[in-house]
Parts: C-alpha cells; structure tokens; sequence
C-alpha cells in the first residue's frame, strides 16, 4: 500500500510540474498569437515581413499542447467538465464511484486507444519527415508527438 501511495504522489507531483509547464506555453501562445496579429498590420502598411505561416502554425500547434497535455493537469485538480445533474447533489462516496467507474472504463479505454493508433502515426509522421503543405510552415513530424504523450499523462 505505501508503495501506491508513493506512486500516486509522483503522479500528483508530476501533473503539478505538468500545469505549471502549461501556464508557460499558454504564455507563449499568446505571445506569438500577438506578435502574428502586430505584424499582420506591419505587414500592411509598414510594408515589413513580420507575419509568416510558421508563426501561426506554432501558435496552433501550442494551443493543440495546452488542450492535450492540460487535460492531465485539470483532471488532477478535479476541475474537468462533467455533466453533473444528478452528481452535485451525491454524496461524497457516490461521487467517489462515479470517479472510479467512468475512469476505468471510459478514460483508461480511450487512453489505451489513442497509443495504440498514436503511436505508429507519431512514428510514421516522424520518420517521413512530415512538414507543413503551406508555404514556409512548420515540421508537423515533431508535433505529432502531443497525442501518445497526452494519452500517457491522463
């Protein structure tokens, strides 16, 4: 049992590191969302290249990073969208039960899923050397990786 508990507090720690991390790219994100919005209007009437189709596949590729790898992050804090109709008004143990069979067969399954078809996508992606059909876009081999990593942090 200390073992489990020992476990589950290094998970807990690291879906802790997990949401600080996404609070940094979500930072991010918003930065390079701001910087294309400023140089789409210097672009125009400066006349200037500041905008480009990688700096707004990035900020796509980091919104797909702060949805995928949050999910851990917000189920760790309890604070996942659920429909709770009849759930707010259970009593603790219910909503325990509740927790504990929607996980095991409905979240785990799912997680199980998405490797076993995210994995070779990721590999196949990767190994191709997959990039972007636009025009000075970026390498979508590496992002690829957001799905199997994503599944294993749930």
């Amino acid at each position: 049992m200390p073992a489990l508990l020992g476990l589950a507090r290094a998970i807990d720690r690291f879906s802790s590191w997990l949401g600080v991390l996404i609070g940094g790219v979500t930072l991010l994100m918003i930065g390079v969302g701001l910087f294309n919005v400023f140089g789409r209007f210097a672009d125009r009437y400066l006349g200037t290249e500041f905008s480009s189709n990688s700096l707004l596949e990035l900020q796509w590729y980091l919104f797909s990073v702060i949805f995928l790898l949050g999910g851990a992050y917000v189920l760790s804090l309890d604070e996942h969208v659920r429909v709770d109709v009849l759930y707010g008004r259970l009593p603790p143990k219910r909503r325990a039960l509740i927790n504990l069979v929607g996980t095991v067969l409905f979240l785990l399954p799912f997680c199980v899923i998405v490797l076993w078809v995210a994995i070779p996508w990721f590999g196949l992606s990767y190994g191709i050397q997959e990039s972007s059909s636009d025009p000075g876009g970026c390498c979508a081999g590496r992002s690829s990786c957001c799905c199997p990593s994503a599944s294993c942090s749930c």
